[in-house]
């Protein structure tokens, strides 16, 4: 027990970090399975706004995760060509990516989200969250998370068209609806985008183009202040060309990838005891389908994750401990993960296969606020699994603020 304590020691000792000149106040991420503001997170997070995202009027996404720490991004060519994101110096299947709540790492991409096919324009906010966050996410969140939170209708109805062009024949267009009542709040989001790019390769003349259009959908209607249901939904059609480089310089070749995308969400929530205990219950689904055509090989990959869960919120306070607040929050979680790939024999052996994984994960977890400046948490997941040894994972963290010196201390 005196090794268990003495290593907790150390590792808290090891992460404590000091924030300074930090506005502590107002912004709101979600470090944890409720959103908090980051003055209570004791982890290390970055957040994007969407004033951030147009200053940089960035087409990729990869131009606006730039600015955020601990964050590298590798690119394999131009537009549209695989596009990696790494926390900390981890492997980009470590990185858990979450858009709208929806998990959306790539089963038939080895758990990689690719980055490429990501426009910016829908975007309200990302939430860079560097370092283990297994406790709460599950096993993709090893090095950290990503968490991508589309925009969202407010105040009148209105519609925005855009069209851009520029150089290597490169045209992009959006249309975009949005829109609020008292009982609910829609957003539409269209975009086209299309390029002749460029050739990677030393030889021939052949460019690598990229096309892609996407649809985003985000709406939550309200019966009541206790009841709401909500949907969102992201698809996706993008093809890209690309040159081979399985041995050496990459060689001009028409070669094609195309990749179909749906990443969908519903939820419906409960209020009860004045909407101190929420339940939330939603359902998620991913499904990618990938074919690559090239010199060598021509397969057919397709993931889908499908996952149903329900949690459980309660916030309460204790007359013994005045001015502390506290908060239990309880997951249950159940998700199927299936992968599927048909391909042509070759000397490597025989690529067709099909997998499948079924899941169960129970979450708890624990915050306290003492005095408006003292955060504390702690942490507990289970993942049964019905193909691999079952896991426990576990955190603890805590933060303390000092308001006139603007300054916050997290472990």
């Amino acid at each position: 027990m005196r090794k268990v304590f003495f290593k907790l020691v150390f590792v808290l000792l090891l992460n404590t970090h000091v924030q300074a000149a930090e506005d502590i106040g107002e912004i709101v991420v979600t470090a944890s399975r409720t959103d908090k503001p980051k003055r209570e997170v004791g982890g290390s997070v970055t957040v994007i706004t969407r004033q951030e995202i147009e200053q940089r009027n960035a087409i990729t996404i990869n131009d606006v995760l730039r600015i955020s720490p601990g964050v590298a991004v590798s690119q394999a060519g131009g537009l549209g060509s695989l596009s990696q994101i790494r926390l900390r110096g981890a492997e980009a299947n470590q990185v858990l990516v979450l858009i709208d709540r929806v998990e959306a790492n790539d089963p038939a991409a080895g758990s990689e989200f690719n980055f490429a096919y990501l426009s910016p324009d829908s975007i309200e906010r990302i939430e860079v969250m560097r370092g283990p966050q297994s406790s709460i996410w599950g096993s993709d969140a090893l090095a950290g998370v990503i968490n991508i939170i589309t925009r969202k209708g407010k105040k009148k109805s209105s519609f925005v068209s855009t069209v851009e062009a520029g150089s290597r024949n490169t045209f992009q267009s959006t249309l975009l609806a949005s829109g609020s009542t008292q009982h609910s709040n829609y957003f539409l989001h269209g975009s086209f985008l299309d390029s002749d790019g460029i050739n990677i390769s030393e030889q021939g003349s052949e460019n690598d183009g990229y096309d892609n259009i996407s649809l985003t959908f985000n709406g939550t209607y309200y019966f009541n202040d206790s009841i709401a249901v909500g949907l969102n939904a992201r698809n996706t059609d993008a093809e890209n060309e690309f040159d081979s480089s399985a041995f050496g310089p990459p060689i001009d070749a028409e070669n094609k990838t195309k990749v179909d995308q749906f990443y969908g969400r519903s939820f419906l929530k409960i209020a009860t005891l004045n909407e101190k205990w929420i339940h939330t219950f939603s359902t998620s689904l991913t499904d990618t389908r990938n074919r690559n055509n090239d010199t060598f090989s021509n397969t057919r990959t397709e993931g889908e994750k499908l996952k149903f869960d329900y949690q459980s919120n309660i916030k309460f306070s204790m007359p013994m401990w005045p001015r502390t607040e506290h908060e239990f929050t309880f997951l249950l979680e159940r998700e199927e993960e299936r992968f599927r790939q048909r391909g042509s024999t070759t000397m490597f052996g025989d690529p067709n296969q099909n997998q499948e994984l079924t899941k169960y994960a129970y979450v708890a977890e624990y915050r306290v606020g003492a005095w408006d400046r003292l955060f504390l948490s702690a942490a507990i997941r289970k993942d049964d699994n019905d193909e691999f040894r079952d896991t426990d994972t576990y955190k603890i963290s805590s933060a303390y603020n000092f308001p006139k010196m603007h300054t916050k201390i997290r472990a």
